[in-house]
């Protein structure tokens, strides 16, 4: 097939009866005119006028050596299938990290969008899979598509993911990758909650008081270089993949390669320090700008700070010179908002302070996979509601 988008070619896997009973007709005939033993059950008796038509001479060879016979055409209105249509049966799509079947049309959409960025941030360059054996004695890697539904199901927000399939050998040593201590995000709370409410304060900050900004980077494994020689598969959308022989090499590093968490967490350390934040010595993960009051811990590509207005718009600045960010916000004056979820857990301004509690989506996650939603709920286990105690 030509590179093809998507589910294009999804239909190429279906086999209609006629086509099957043609293919083994075909078989059938040519056994017989090559003189060939046929299975009783798949001969296809052919009448004298047939057989005449079948036996012709062999056309002579052409001055390039070819016979100068023409390439047999198909009818394939059966399988043509409209790429476009998200209502197509024949296009499914999986949530691979909850389960449960996600829209087409956004998954396409989720997809296309990542090649897009694959292409605008040159993450590899064109090679050759002799060029991968010379200088790794192994193929390229494999690619794999991972979509997810980051909202809910009334709100989708489809996140599609190009991840490599690199596994680590015996004989290489584990590549470390920090992450912060949960006791850090509740240090981060307690400093947000040292002033809400104000007057509990010593000596309240009412006109600029700290405030929790979530900042996500998009696709943070494409932004580091690449310091090996990794090889990749084309993905199928890249117009080189039907070129035989060629491959991608790695220009910076990508998901699912062994170095990937490492090479980034070296790449943000870089960009923070350089903006005048210092490295925690307890935590890799933790950074503090002193002279702007910047509290800071980074889990993955997830940045969370505890500052004041000044302090936020410096991360904000600082992180989007570099990365393509998304930020989310929380705070105690009448116009924010008083909800944000970070790393899993959900934050609260309420009038007395700050909650944290645990998303009750994994709750939700774990009575599905038990599968127990359609049990009762009892406030002792293994205790009927209804027995009588008193005896005991």
């Amino acid at each position: 097939h030509t590179p093809l988008l998507s589910g294009r070619a999804a239909a190429a896997q279906v086999y209609p009866p006629q086509l099957c009973k043609a293919i083994v007709e075909a078989f059938s005939r040519q056994l017989l005119l090559d003189s060939r033993p046929c299975m009783e059950e798949f001969q296809v008796p052919l009448n004298p006028t047939e057989l005449a038509e079948l036996q012709v001479a062999e056309p002579p060879m052409g001055p390039d050596g070819t016979t100068g016979r023409s390439i047999p055409t198909f009818n394939l209105e059966i399988l043509q299938l409209d790429p476009e249509d998200p209502s197509d049966s024949q296009w499914e799509a999986q949530d691979d990290v909850h389960g449960g079947a996600l829209p087409p049309e956004l998954v396409r959409a989720a997809r296309q969008k990542e090649i897009q960025f694959l292409q605008d941030r040159k993450v590899y360059s064109l090679s050759t899979t002799a060029e991968a054996f010379r200088l790794t004695r192994r193929p390229p890697l494999k690619l794999k598509w991972i979509d997810t539904n980051k909202g809910d199901k009334r709100l989708f927000n489809i996140r599609s993911r190009l991840v490599c399939t690199e596994i680590r050998r015996k004989g290489i040593e584990a590549i470390f990758s920090a992450t912060p201590p949960l006791e850090s995000l509740r240090a981060l709370v307690a400093k947000a909650a040292s002033e809400v409410p104000p007057t509990s304060c010593p000596k309240p900050n009412k006109q600029d008081p700290y405030k929790i900004m979530l900042v996500d980077v998009s696709r943070a494994h494409f932004y580091a270089d690449s310091v090996r020689d990794v090889f990749i598969q084309l993905p199928s959308e890249d117009p080189h993949s039907a070129t035989p022989g060629a491959c991608g090499k790695l220009e910076k590093t990508m998901y699912g390669t062994l170095d990937a968490a490492e090479q980034w967490a070296n790449h943000y350390a870089a960009t923070l320090t350089k903006a005048g934040f210092v490295r925690g010595l307890a935590s890799p993960c933790h950074f503090y700008h002193a002279a702007r009051d910047i509290w800071m811990l980074v889990h993955g590509d997830d940045f969370v700070t505890v500052a004041r207005a000044e302090g936020r718009a410096y991360v904000e600045r600082t992180l989007r010179s570099q990365y393509e960010i998304m930020a989310d916000l929380a705070g105690p004056e009448a116009d924010d908002p008083k909800e944000i979820k970070v790393l899993g857990r959900i934050i609260t301004y309420e009038a007395h302070g700050l909650t944290y509690e645990a998303d009750p989506g994994h709750m939700e996650g774990v009575i599905h996979q038990l599968g127990l939603t359609e049990a009762k709920s009892v406030s002792t286990p293994g205790i009927k509601e209804d027995s009588d105690l008193s005896a005991a």
